[in-house]
């Protein structure tokens, strides 16, 4: 069925579909005040200011800004300041998001043009929690999909191909370290299952080797691996990610399959849809039994709209379809894709809901690998030859495809455009705010009169001749704002208490050197200025009830 007639097709739907959705994507840039984005840039912004990689910071997700510390080290050297800096990281992100879908579309269009197509695009219109930012979510997902289709395609130059899979595989282990316990099933796999060359998984993990070696350069070229070995305790202690090992692996199963009535109604018809299959086994049922499961996907999705349940969820339905297509066919390209590029997400949703404090939704947001592999896999198994199977029950087959990756594309499209992270309203964005870190963004007329009453109660700290700066506030963009030195052992700042004071004083402990020049004290946190004072920094409270306080002399 994928003739060249129909691939000329596909090329002339999937590329103006392709461009109009990036130039949404790039005008949906400019709406909804940044909140977890600040984290993702102000880890390489202090490295670029000279703080010490895992000794200085202690937040855990600092490993994979060793990827976008280039980029912002660039931003500042041309724009000399951080204004307008995270509109500017929108658009990277939305550039290098696009491109990467489209190399998922060159490489897998060889299995199934159109399945590679429908791939792209979901991969492409998706973005984990609607954030529009390079970080560990995006850059995990994106490197995960690339790696599995190079191994997955790879004809001619196997070797170097194989190290640029590597690598990649590589970097969305910085993304989430758990995923490293892949590596020894990715090596059995590749030696016993296709590819016997010892120097096809020789390469792999010379790609891998690679970039180790970088991320070793980065994170060790200003401390010893004994230092970092005795400061680990403060990363793994972060208490926003504090979890038993075992309790979250149960987790992972009880809260994916009690999270809404919807998941438990797609068991219980994916289910009975394997042993009905199973019991008949001619290929009608097998082409019947997909539509079936094109059904469960959908009612799937339906539920998930009628709870209101929020966006990553909708990249869950595509991923039981391409597990009904391999316990169900015995076509290679099924089995190869399965293994190479399904289970590995699945793995990595496991990962994930071990490192994340997020549950459910981090889970839903990391099948979305298993979810692209499973629209190629679908298309695969409709084109596929099916001996014993009618004309007709072949169309409704393929019917039942087209219907179910349409709506899936759709509710994507839909909630993308829709939804802005953290914000409710799309509609009441209508302020533009022209200074500062956040210069160019559109929000809400509330956020935008915060936005300039913060800045102006920041002009202390940014205008004074101060080098480091304590902001006590869970507004980290702040910092980005004043353009100064962190006084402080994390970038993420939700929880602000006398804990955080305590933390704060063994850090200044360890490094004397980082004691602030001044401290801006938000006002819902001014019962912590006593305690401040006892630290010897005194100073006037600000308009907004906050307080500037600068050390005793």
């Amino acid at each position: 069925m994928d003739t060249k007639k129909t691939g000329k097709i596909v090329y002339f739907l999937f590329f103006p579909a392709f461009i109009l959705i990036w130039i949404m994507l790039f005008w949906k840039c400019r709406f909804g005040f940044p909140s977890d984005e600040a984290l993702y840039l102000l880890i390489p912004f202090r490295f670029i200011n000279g703080d010490i990689p895992l000794l200085q910071e202690w937040h855990p997700t600092q490993i994979s800004c060793l990827w976008i510390h280039p980029m912002v080290a660039l931003f500042i050297k041309i724009a000399g300041s951080t204004e307008g800096i995270f509109l500017t990281f929108r658009y990277i992100f939305t550039a290098v998001w696009g491109l990467s879908s489209l190399f998922v579309f060159f490489r897998l269009r060889k299995l199934n043009v159109a399945g590679a197509a429908i791939a792209s695009l979901m991969m492409f219109i998706y973005v984990p929690f609607g954030e529009m930012a390079l970080y560990y979510n995006t850059i995990g997902l994106m490197t995960l999909i690339m790696s599995s289709a190079i191994v997955i395609t790879a004809e001619r130059i196997k070797p170097l191909q194989f190290v640029f899979s590597g690598m990649l595989y590589a970097v969305s282990v910085t993304c989430c370290p758990f995923f490293a316990v892949l590596l020894p099933a990715v090596i059995v796999f590749l030696a016993v299952r296709k590819f016997r060359d010892i120097k096809l998984f020789l390469a792999f993990l010379g790609g891998i080797a690679a970039v180790f070696l970088v991320f070793c350069i980065y994170f060790l070229s200003s401390s010893s691996v004994s230092d970092v070995i005795s400061n680990l305790h403060h990363i793994t202690g972060e208490r926003e990610h504090q979890f038993s090992l075992i309790s979250k692996l149960i987790s992972y199963f009880t809260d994916s399959f009690s999270s809404t009535i919807g998941v438990t109604i797609a068991i219980a018809m994916s289910v009975l849809t394997f042993l009905i299959v199973y019991l008949h086994r001619s290929e009608s049922s097998k082409r019947l039994g997909f539509v079936f499961m094109c059904i469960t996907a959908a009612v799937l999705q339906v539920c998930f709209l009628i709870q209101n349940s929020y966006i990553n969820n909708f990249m869950i339905a595509p991923a039981i379809i391409g597990l009904y297509c391999f316990l169900t066919s015995k076509d290679e390209k099924i089995k190869w894709i399965f293994l190479a590029m399904w289970i590995p997400g699945v793995i990595y949703s496991m990962c994930i809901n071990i490192s994340s404090n997020v549950g459910f939704e981090a889970v839903a947001s990391a099948l979305t690998i298993s979810s692209v592999a499973s629209a190629v896999i679908a298309a695969v198994y409709v084109c596929a030859d099916s001996s014993g199977t009618s004309r007709r029950v072949r169309i409704i087959c393929l019917i039942a495809a087209a219907l179910f990756f349409s709506f899936q594309l759709g509710l994507e499209l839909y909630f993308r455009y829709d939804f802005v992270f953290e914000y409710a309203e799309f509609e009441h964005m209508t302020e533009e705010i022209g200074s500062g870190s956040v210069k160019g963004i559109v929000s809400t007329p509330n956020r935008s009169v915060y936005y300039l009453a913060m800045a102006d109660e920041l002009s202390p700290l940014r205008e004074g001749d101060y080098e480091d700066v304590l902001i006590l506030s869970p507004e980290t963009w702040m910092y980005l704002d004043c353009g100064k030195n962190v006084s402080s052992y994390t970038s993420w700042t939700l929880n602000i208490d006398d804990t955080t004071l305590d933390t704060l004083e063994e850090y200044y402990s360890l490094y004397p050197d980082k004691k602030p020049d001044i401290i801006y004290v938000e006002p819902y946190y001014i019962n912590l200025v006593p305690r401040l004072g006892e630290w010897g920094y005194h100073g006037d409270q600000t308009a907004l009830g906050g307080y500037v306080l600068l050390p005793d002399h």
